[in-house]
C-alpha cells in the first residue's frame, strides 16, 4: 500500500509541479491592426498593443488616468481579463519625447514572446530587416531608431516594455 502512494505521487503529483502551463497569445493580424492603427479616425486608439489587448481580451476595469499634464491623460493603466495589466506612459519634460507601453501577462513561453514582439514591431512601422534581437529578451533597431522592445520571465508572468522615441 505504501509504496502505491509513493507510485501514485511520483506519476501523478510531481510531474504537475514540472510541467508548469503557459499562456498562449493569440497571434496578430498584422494586416488588420496596421489599418485600425492608421486609422484618420481621429477618436481611435492610437496604442498598438492596447488595440491589441481590446480585440483579444475583455476590460476588467476602465483605464485610470495615472498622470496628468496640460489637462489631458499622459499616462494609465487599464487591466484585462487573464490577470493582464497595460500601461501607457508618455509624460516628459520639455524637449522629451517618447512613449512606453508596459504589459504584464501570465506567463508565455518565450518563443511565443519573442513571436509577437517581432510582429508588433512590424505594426508600428518597423521593418524586420532594421531589426535584431540583442538576446533571447531584447528586440532593437540596428541604428537605434525605433521602438525597443524587451521582455522579462518571471514565475508566474511574462513583463513586456515597449518604448518608441529618442
Amino acid at each position: 500500500m505504501r509504496s502505491m502512494r509513493a507510485l501514485f505521487l511520483t506519476l501523478f503529483f510531481f510531474p504537475s509541479l514540472s510541467w508548469s502551463q503557459t499562456f498562449q497569445l493569440p497571434e496578430i493580424d498584422v494586416d488588420k491592426l496596421i489599418s485600425e492603427y492608421y486609422s484618420t479616425d481621429e477618436t481611435a486608439i492610437k496604442e498598438p498593443p492596447l488595440i491589441y489587448l481590446l480585440k483579444h481580451f475583455t476590460p476588467t476595469r476602465e483605464r485610470d488616468c495615472d498622470s496628468d499634464t496640460l489637462d489631458a491623460c499622459c499616462g494609465y493603466t487599464q487591466e484585462f481579463q487573464e490577470g493582464i495589466e497595460y500601461a501607457y506612459y508618455a509624460c516628459w519634460d520639455v524637449g522629451e519625447v517618447g512613449e512606453e507601453h508596459t504589459l504584464i501577462l501570465p506567463r508565455v513561453a518565450t518563443e511565443n514572446m519573442r513571436q509577437w514582439i517581432e510582429q508588433m514591431a512590424e505594426v508600428i512601422g518597423s521593418d524586420p530587416e532594421d531589426y535584431f534581437w540583442e538576446d533571447d529578451y531584447n528586440y532593437s533597431p540596428h541604428l537605434g531608431v525605433g521602438c525597443s522592445f524587451s521582455f522579462g520571465q518571471y514565475e508566474d508572468t511574462t513583463e513586456v516594455s515597449i518604448y518608441c522615441g529618442c
